[in-house]
């Protein structure tokens, strides 16, 4: 999480493999926070989420078959 808001992630050299997009000014001093339905909420208010990530709850059911 940087101090900007924008949530990045990095590759070994140092890339950017992704990003929230989010660095806007009211996204600065955001924290990144992992709900109870598995979703990544960045924050700056407690239990106010400016970005969401959509989680497990929103994944479609995997069945599996055996044979």
């Amino acid at each position: 999480m940087r101090a900007d808001g924008n949530l990045v992630i990095y590759d070994i050299e140092d890339f950017v493999i992704w990003a929230s997009g989010t660095y806007e000014k009211r996204f600065a001093g955001a924290r990144l926070r992992l709900e109870d339905t598995g979703s990544l909420c960045i924050e700056k208010t407690r239990g106010l989420c400016l970005w969401r990530s959509g989680g497990i709850a929103l994944c479609p059911q995997i069945r599996f078959l055996h044979k």
